[in-house]
């Protein structure tokens, strides 16, 4: 039982509890990535939502828990590694 918590349950809400600290930590400005892969710069942030804009200069509503990831400056797209 101590081997399946150290192994599996410990490291999942370790998981969960640094995702819910960058979730309430995204402001304005900040590049990130939605679960579903949509990539966007954060231009508004509200209690449970951000507008964010992709490419293109379109504006998107999503829900914080949508956002899965930051997008870092070393991380690269297949289109832009296309393009080096």
């Amino acid at each position: 039982m101590v081997v399946f918590y150290f192994f599996m349950i410990r490291p999942q809400t370790q998981k969960a509890k640094k995702l819910k600290l960058f979730r309430e930590g995204i402001k304005k400005g900040d590049k990130v990535v939605t679960i579903g892969g949509i990539h966007g710069k954060v231009e508004e942030v509200k209690d449970t939502t951000l507008i964010i804009t992709v490419e293109g200069g379109g504006r998107l509503k999503i829900e914080k828990s949508a956002v899965s990831q930051e997008f870092s400056a070393g991380q690269q797209t297949e289109g832009e590694l296309a393009k080096n």
